[in-house]
This record gives C-alpha cells, structure tokens and sequence, in this order.
C-alpha cells in the first residue's frame, strides 16, 4: 500500500514514538447533493465554538455563550472533557473522536494489514533499508506476538483456521502458520501484478491482471491446502478496470473499483466463490462513484467506501444483498478537509468504520466510526504541525470490543531523502 494512498499500478490493468500533537474532529454530517442521498443525521457535533465567554446578560437571564474545554456540555457541543488531550474521545473543539486506547509504531511502511478470527493483528511492514520485509503478529493489546522476515512485501489474508497468506508480486503466495512459520510457498503470479488477496475456510483468492489483455482483472480461486488452482473467473475483454481491492462475503468474492467502456462506471464485480463466474460486474449509479473499499455487513449486506466524483467528496454506502442502495452518507470536499478513503470495515455488532487520509490537511490520517444506519459515531483526524510529514491510515478491523488501525508516516527530509514510520492504534467502539 502506498503512502500517503496506495497506487496499484498492474501488468494489464489500467509516529514518531508518540501520538501527533494535533487530533482535530471533523464535522462529517452527510450533506445533501443531487447525486447522493444521505443517511440519518450525523452526532459528531457541531462547528467548533470561538471559544470567546461571555457572561449573558444577569437582568434578563440571557444564558451564557457556550465556551468549549470549560467542563461543562452546552447544547451546541457533542462533548466538553475540560482538557486539551484529543485523544480520549472529546476534541479539541468539543466533537466527539477517537479514544486512543494503546499505540504501537515501527520502520518502515505498512505494505499488508489483516485481522485473525481471535482478533490478532497482523502487518507486513517493508521499507527499512538494507532489511527485508516482515510479517509480524500482534495481540488485541498491542503487544507483539511474533516478527518473522518474509521473501518479499504484498498483502495479507487470514483464513478463518488462522492460516496467514501474503501475496507478494514476484515471489508468490507465502504460507504462515499463526505461530509465525512460513510453511509453504506457490510459485504464482511473478509475471503480473496482484490486485489483493482474500481467504475462507474453502480456498484463497487472488485478483492479478493478464499480461495480454489490458485492463482485464483475473480472479483466481485456489486450494487453500496446496495452492492448487480451482477455478478463474474473468471480467470482459474490451473494459478497461481499475481494482482496488479483493474481499471474501458469503458465497461472493467482491472487488470494487471502477469500470471504463465507453464511459466511467461504478465497478462492484462479484465473483461466484465456488466456480469463479462473474456474477456482476457495475453498479447502477449515473454518478459513477469511485469505489476504494467493501466490507461484509451482517448476513448479506455490502458497504462500500470511496470517492464521490460529481460532486468530490467521501461517500459511504450500504447495499442489500441484490446490491440495492440501503442509505448514502456523503461529505463533500471543503477548502479545510478533502477525506480520502483507503479501507472500511463493518463488525458483528453493525459499525461501520473508515480509514484514509484528508488531502487537505497536509494528508493527515483519517479515522471514522458509523453506525449500521449511516449516523456518524465520531470522527479523527491525526494532523501534524510539521510541513513536511505527511499522513495515512491503511488498514482496519474490529476486534471483540475495539477498532484497530493501521497506517503510515511519511517524513520527508533533505535531498528527497524519506523516513518512513508505521504505526497501529486502537481505538474504543461505543
């Protein structure tokens, strides 16, 4: 994954050692368009008071402008703590954000980020010189489990039994078990790029494109015990794709992005997870949304993360499980928050949450917490004074009771030199 967003560029297809000083809450509500409907009103809060007291008038009892950090939750604030920390849930401009629960941070850049079923965290960070890339395990407390060095930098999956895969461009799919052995390797894939990988209990799937066929995505579905092929699944010659992304859900292997043919469609294609046959392939939507990430929801619903293109803006989205729109929120771009969405995910219990980085404030990563129905729960962004880092959450999963993310610094110095620094946090779900 690139920094601050990340960039597939395909054969064929077209912390420092503490927190940022500086965590703002945005103001997400969904706003109305011609395009995008929205869901149900957002309680991250309201714009951010002056904070300039006035004491109303005794005679008349007039009451009292709101003063942000005075203690005390006026009407138009979300929240008021009395402090200036931004990290446990109240802003600095009284919305709610992200309580900040543990961090951990590291060399390097965040390359794959995937989640266990027992809600082990796992990275494959890369980027350090003169060191390999490496796979590494945390518990849902941040402690490190286990790092282990693997033969080149790609995504993750986990399967459901724990099994770790990395799909690595030009070293193939390397096998780990969850105590960190690498326990096999599928010499696949090295004369193309790969799209991303996604793992069940019945087999892995890898999206890669075909060094003969521009534009074409290539699905492949593969024994998950022996990296036998078990079926291919194609979208059509003559469509240009953009993918961004492979996800297992149910019986369907999803992969969202962007379509083009004679004009740019919203691209949702959806693979049969048992025989590869595409199933779908655009979404109904004049407005052609660029879709950047989908996640599972519930038994058979879809949310879908990106960026709404007429007008710019970062749209979330909830699909019934024929695809149907459930809800919209949208949050146009602003001359103070341009939000770019990098990854969602959805839990058991129904929240939403969205990572990626807002181009607007010197790419400061983003953090966002919905709910099932599209209200926004609260909103972070993880700014720096410095002019020259820059910024981007990664990589998202829940655990039982808690939000990880992962991302990466970008620190830029002299003579183009780049200091790279990754980074997990976990946050509180309520």
């Amino acid at each position: 994954m690139s920094i601050p967003a990340r960039i597939l560029a395909l054969t064929g297809l077209a912390l420092s050692a503490c927190l940022p000083s500086i965590v703002v809450g945005e103001n997400s509500q969904g706003t109305d368009s011609p395009e995008y409907s929205t869901g149900p009103e957002s309680s991250s809060g309201p714009e951010p008071s002056t904070g300039a007291p006035t004491s109303g008038d005794p005679g008349t009892g007039a009451p009292s402008e709101a003063v942000c950090g005075d203690g005390v939750v006026a009407d138009s604030e979300a929240c008021d703590d009395g402090n200036d920390e931004p990290n446990d849930g109240c802003g600095l401009n009284c919305t709610r954000t992200g309580e900040v629960v543990w961090s951990v941070e590291g060399a390097g850049w965040i390359e794959g980020f995937a989640a266990g079923p027992d809600g082990t965290i796992y990275l494959c960070t890369f980027g350090v010189v003169n060191e390999p890339a490496f796979v590494r395990a945390f518990t849902p407390a941040g402690d490190e489990l286990w790092s282990t060095s693997a033969p080149g930098p790609g995504e993750l999956a986990v399967s459901p039994a724990g099994s770790i895969f990395l799909a690595s461009p030009g070293t193939g799919i390397h096998v780990f078990t969850p105590e960190g052995a690498l326990v096999a390797t599928w010499d696949l894939f090295s004369d193309v790029g790969i799209v991303g990988v996604a793992a069940t209990d019945d087999g892995v799937y890898v999206g890669t494109g075909d060094p003969e066929i521009e534009g074409q995505l290539v699905m492949h579905g593969l024994d998950s015990a022996t990296g036998e092929p078990m079926w291919e699944g194609r979208t059509p010659e003559g469509l240009i794709v953009t993918p961004r992304q492979v996800v297992a859900a149910g019986d369907r292997i999803l992969v969202p992005g962007v379509v083009f043919s004679d004009a740019r469609g919203s691209m949702l294609a959806a693979f049969d997870a048992t025989s590869g046959a595409l199933l779908s392939l655009e979404l109904d939507d004049p407005a052609a949304p660029a879709w950047d990430s989908a996640a599972a929801l519930g038994n058979s619903d879809v949310v879908l993360a990106g960026r709404g293109l007429d007008p710019d803006g970062l749209l979330v989205r909830r699909l019934t499980a024929d695809f149907a729109e459930a809800w919209s929120d949208f949050t146009p771009d602003s001359a103070g928050t341009i939000p770019r969405p990098e990854r969602v995910a959805a839990s058991p219990q129904g929240h939403i949450a969205v990572v990626g980085y807002d181009a607007g404030d010197n790419d400061s990563a983003m953090v966002r917490l919905l709910d099932g129905e599209g209200a926004t729960l609260w909103s972070s962004r993880f700014a720096s004074p410095q002019d020259d880092e820059r910024d981007g959450a990664v990589g998202v999963a829940f655990a039982a009771d808690h939000l990880v993310v992962g991302g990466t610094i970008r620190i830029e110095g002299e003579g183009g030199h780049l200091d790279l620094e990754w980074w997990l946090r976990s946050f509180t779900v309520d």
